[in-house]
C-alpha cells in the first residue's frame, strides 16, 4: 500500500499486484530504470558517471548471459528467459 502511494508507483506499478509483489519483475524494473538514468551519463566527458555507466552495462551483460545459460540448461522457454532479461544500451 505504501509503495502504491509513493513517487515510484509508476516505476514499480507493474510488479505490484493486489496482494503480492513480484520481486523478479521488480528487480528487472529497477535495473532498467538505472540503465536509462546512466545511459545519459555516457555522453559526459568528465566525471565518474561515464565509468559508472560502463560498469553498469557490463554488469547487465553478465546478468543477461547468466540468465540465458541457466535458463537454457533448466529448460525454460525463450519467452520466459526474455521477460527476465534486462535492457541493454550501446556503449
Amino acid at each position: 500500500e505504501f509503495l502504491l502511494q509513493s513517487d515510484y508507483r509508476d516505476l514499480i506499478g507493474p510488479a505490484l499486484s493486489s496482494e503480492e509483489i513480484d520481486f523478479s519483475r521488480l528487480s528487472v524494473l529497477t535495473d532498467n530504470y538505472l540503465t536509462t538514468i546512466l545511459q545519459v551519463a555516457q555522453t559526459q566527458a568528465f566525471g565518474p558517471l561515464p565509468l559508472l555507466a560502463f560498469l553498469n552495462a557490463k554488469d547487465i551483460e553478465v546478468m543477461n548471459l547468466r540468465l540465458i545459460i541457466v535458463g537454457k540448461r533448466s529448460g525454460f522457454t525463450k519467452e520466459a528467459i526474455y521477460e527476465r532479461m534486462r535492457t541493454l544500451y550501446d556503449l
